[in-house]
């Protein structure tokens, strides 16, 4: 008996993963502005229920085409068939479009962050408030499970818990799990800063600034992190304040992590932390590792390494 619940528990959160996945990547069709917009996510929206396979170039125009190709592939017919009306009458009725909008997004997302508010309420460790991110139903109907190792970012959780830092950066949040936990040990007044590409996860803004308690704020900004004009918004948020903890999160490859340190590595102040994520040379193409080598042999580091795909490294300037 034992067995078959288990198997049947575990047949019905695999469902509802693959419900709540659909339900994520159904918002950015609604919240496409333009007609360039619906045609990206139209092909975004198709490509993901089609698991990666090719959509065929006629996909483009009309919607018609892409939907009726994921049906066939997928045979998705509830929630694709949705999708199609929604796209198919945003033209005609504008009205309609808006109550979609308020009804998945907003409603959704305040659902989501009120939810995982009061499971916050419960936690009273470190170890409480990992297991509540990497919770798959902690922010239901959203995930904000981090893609990290659970060991790993908990040994840098309780570093940063004995430092309480006030100001803090991550860069490449993601679904915002790491986010979250970095609010967790940061001080009751801490500013926690997110840097993200803009696209996909805008709507998720209202369920970061919720990670905020007592005194703390959240404050998203979007657009790449390369960018100068990034730089400049992230300046003006710390108002001349210094970061105690900077996480680089973002573009994986060489250039890229080297980039958001040269970055914002300046505005850390002496005595505070970096820390990296991905520096096992992995099997994927990503080149974290490489950069890591270079820099730990210039400032005093940790190596946080649980696992053999992710891997922590933390600097101390």
């Amino acid at each position: 008996m034992k067995c078959r619940e288990q198997i049947e528990r575990l047949t019905f959160m695999f469902k509802i993963n693959v419900l709540r996945h659909r339900f994520e990547y159904l918002i950015p069709v609604l919240q496409a502005n333009t007609s360039d917009g619906k045609a990206h996510y139209k092909i975004f929206f198709a490509q993901r229920f089609c698991k990666g396979k090719s959509v065929p170039q006629q996909s483009l125009n009309p919607t018609k085409s892409a939907v009726r190709h994921c049906v066939m592939k997928n045979g998705n017919m509830r929630i694709l068939d949705v999708a199609k009306k929604i796209v198919l009458h945003r033209s005609q009725s504008n009205a309609a479009h808006s109550l979609w909008t308020l009804l998945i997004t907003k409603i959704s997302v305040r659902f989501a962050a009120v939810k995982l508010k009061h499971e916050m309420s419960r936690c009273k460790s470190i170890e409480d408030c990992v297991n509540l991110a990497f919770d798959p139903f902690s922010a239901f109907p959203f995930s904000i499970t981090p893609q990290q190792v659970r060991e790993e970012i908990i040994e840098l959780l309780e570093i940063l818990v004995r430092r309480r830092p006030k100001f803090v950066l991550e860069v490449g949040t993601h679904r915002g799990g790491t986010l979250f936990l970095f609010a967790r040990v940061s001080s009751p007044d801490a500013m926690v800063v997110s840097v993200d590409l803009p696209g996909v996860y805008d709507w998720r803004i209202p369920l970061y600034k919720s990670f905020a308690t007592q005194n703390q704020r959240v404050n998203v900004v979007h657009g790449d992190s390369y960018d100068f004009s990034t730089l400049k918004m992230v300046e003006q948020v710390l108002a001349g304040r210094k970061l105690d903890f900077l996480f680089v999160d973002g573009d994986h490859s060489y250039k890229g992590v080297k980039a958001d340190f040269e970055m914002y590595a300046p505005l850390v102040k002496k005595g505070g932390i970096v820390a990296f994520h991905g520096i096992v040379k992995p099997d994927n193409g990503c080149q974290v590792d490489k950069f890591w080598n270079e820099i730990k042999k210039v400032y005093s580091c940790v190596e946080v390494v649980r696992d053999t795909w992710a891997g922590i490294g933390i600097v101390y300037l």
